[in-house]
């Protein structure tokens, strides 16, 4: 990806995209193969590449809201395409989301925010399903603690509490680590004894990825395995995924990647846009030099 750059929507999708220290891939299936869906993703990279944000939304319901949703998101996605912390980015989504939509309507949503310098992935859940994690040390998949939302008034679906707090959770990927974030679709289908997909029953079912697999391959796989359990799997609703792989690597994108990346900020200014500050933290700020001089101090030790 380029730096700066915003990718997604609500329309089918099924794309791979590198950014620095992540191997993403999403494949969203709207129902009844339609050209657009209540699914809404997206991808982003900051103007140093090392900050990649991912959207997962699902969204009650098709059409014209869905569209003028998925373009408020994209708007608030490039808003805050420079910030670490996502917990601003997802209460603004969450009263943009009250504003837009017809009363009674809501949506669930997953944040994900990986800083390459640190390969620490932070994730924000507003009433999703929960995400599974699989670690290429042990090449098992189990669930992300923290990440189901909880009950009572925070980590709540968008639109049902304007004044919702969110917390998030933090964890380091490990080079071939992978995260799954999926939508409904998969949580709500069953295995061959009708038990419902929640995590404890969904990741002992979940193939391995091995070194170099293709994600797409073993999505597909994953896709055939679920519906080969039971024939009402996954046939009545909008079906997304989003795989994201730790590979390690450079933390930030190339010099010819980040002059564009000014040019663009440049642009905004002189149009006077909304313009995407970056968060004023010295992990932000200075990521990288930290970063640097922490892993000095402990190989010194």
């Amino acid at each position: 990806m380029a730096c700066m750059e915003v990718r997604g929507g609500s329309e089918a999708v099924d794309m791979s995209l590198m950014t620095p220290g992540l191997e993403i891939h999403v494949i969203s299936r709207p129902y009844h193969m339609a050209g657009a869906g209540g699914d809404v993703h997206y991808v982003s990279s900051c103007g140093t590449g090392r900050i990649t944000r991912l959207l997962l939304a699902d969204v009650a319901g098709h059409g014209d809201d869905v569209a003028q949703l998925a373009g408020k998101l994209r708007d608030l996605m490039r808003r805050y395409i420079n910030h670490i912390d996502a917990r601003t980015l997802t209460t603004e989504i969450n009263q943009q989301f009250s504003g837009v939509s017809t009363p009674g309507r809501f949506a669930t949503a997953l944040i994900g925010t990986f800083y390459a310098p640190l390969r620490q992935l932070t994730l924000v859940n507003a009433g999703h399903p929960p995400p599974v994690l699989f670690r290429a040390a042990t090449r098992t998949w189990h669930g992300v603690e923290g990440t189901d939302f909880t009950q009572g008034a925070s980590n709540l679906p968008l639109g049902v509490m304007d004044d919702t707090p969110y917390d998030q959770h933090h964890f380091e990927l490990d080079a071939g680590d992978v995260l799954l974030a999926y939508t409904d679709s998969l949580s709500e289908s069953k295995d061959a004894n009708g038990e419902l997909l929640t995590v404890p029953v969904l990741c002992p079912i979940l193939p391995p990825i091995t070194p170099g697999q293709s994600l797409l391959s073993w999505a597909n796989d994953l896709t055939l395995r679920v519906k080969s359990m039971n024939e009402s799997n996954m046939a009545d609703d909008d079906t997304t995924f989003v795989l994201c792989r730790a590979v390690g690597g450079k933390t930030q994108a190339s010099v010819l990647r980040r002059i564009g990346a000014v040019g663009k900020f440049a642009r905004l200014i002189a149009t006077r846009d909304q313009i995407p500050w970056p968060e004023l933290t010295v992990r932000n700020l200075a990521g990288d030099t930290v970063h640097n001089l922490v892993a000095r101090l402990r190989r010194k030790k």
